[in-house]
């Protein structure tokens, strides 16, 4: 992983997580996230796409490896 996605990862979606980071795959969140188009590379850092819309509560249901939600 690289360094800029660790800190996109520790900075913008870890948030959504606070305290249940072990229950989800963030990294897989992440690449998914920039496949859909919602995270982009600015040329230093990645971010949030100008106007992405999504609903994180499908995110992280899709990347809970806690066995939880089964």
């Amino acid at each position: 992983m690289t360094n800029a996605k660790m800190y996109f990862i520790e900075q913008e979606l870890a948030s959504y997580v606070s305290g249940y980071r072990d229950d989800y795959d963030l990294d897989a969140m992440f690449d998914a996230m920039e496949d859909d188009g919602l995270v982009v590379w600015d040329g230093d850092n990645y971010e949030f796409a100008d106007g992405a819309d999504f609903d994180i509560v499908d995110y992280l249901q899709r990347f809970d490896v806690s066995g939880k939600g089964e």
